[in-house]
Order: C-alpha cells, then structure tokens, then sequence
C-alpha cells in the first residue's frame, strides 16, 4: 500500500470533492484482488507448449487460376460498356433539356401574364386619376 499522509495535510483528493470516490475505488480493488490473487480472472485460450508435434500432415491446395479472357473479347466489353453509357448520358441530357424548355415555357407565359396585369392596372389608375 502506498504511505499514507498526516492527515493534517489536505490531500488533492480532498481539495477536488474526491475522496470519497477515490476510497470507494481503492477499496474495490482491494476486494477484487482477495478474490482473485489466487485464481486468473480468465483462462487462457492457448497455452505455449515445447511438447508440439514437428511432423504436420497440412496439404494446402492452391487456388485454380481465373479463365483469363482474350484481349479482343475484354476490348468489345470495354466498348458495349462505354456504348451503352453514351447512350444513356444523351438520353439524359435530352431530357434534361425539355425540362429546361418547359420552365422556360412557364417562365415566359408569367412574365407575359404579369405585363397584361401591369397593364391593366395603370390604364385603370390613369382613368380614375
């Protein structure tokens, strides 16, 4: 056990708040180890013996090499591939496209809507003026 302060001293524990955490601690530990000082927590798993036996009988099989693909097919792949994405971004875009004309569309009808209002509103207030 660690010596022990007068207790005239105060300790940093005691200057914290702590002590009565840090004696609680102290005395678990102290409970634990009566019980297990004698026994492992935990057996281990394995044990390191010089009694192993040299003459191992392990066959290993090797794992059988992938059916390599000839270049000339890997290329046509490669090229239905990037076809078929080529493909696909066009068709985007062209969507993508007449979703921009249709807002425009939209846009144009308000603007158009609004300068009607407008209109209206000054030729109203010019004739009750």
């Amino acid at each position: 056990m660690p010596p022990q302060l007068p207790s005239s001293e105060p300790t940093i524990t005691k200057q914290l708040g702590l002590e009565d955490e840090f004696v609680s601690r102290i005395a678990y530990r102290q409970v634990l180890h009566e019980l297990f000082q004698k026994e492992n927590w935990v057996k281990p798993l394995s044990v390191a013996e010089s009694a192993v036996p040299t003459n191992l009988d392990v066959q290993v099989s090797e794992p059988q090499p992938k059916q390599a693909k000839p270049l000339q097919t890997l290329l046509e792949e490669i090229k239905v591939d990037r076809h078929v994405k080529q493909q696909s971004d066009v068709l985007k875009h062209k969507e993508k496209m007449t979703r921009l004309d249709r807002f425009n569309d939209c846009m144009e009808s308000m603007a158009q809507s609004f300068s009607i209002i407008a209109a209206g509103n000054k030729a109203k207030l010019d004739r009750d003026s």
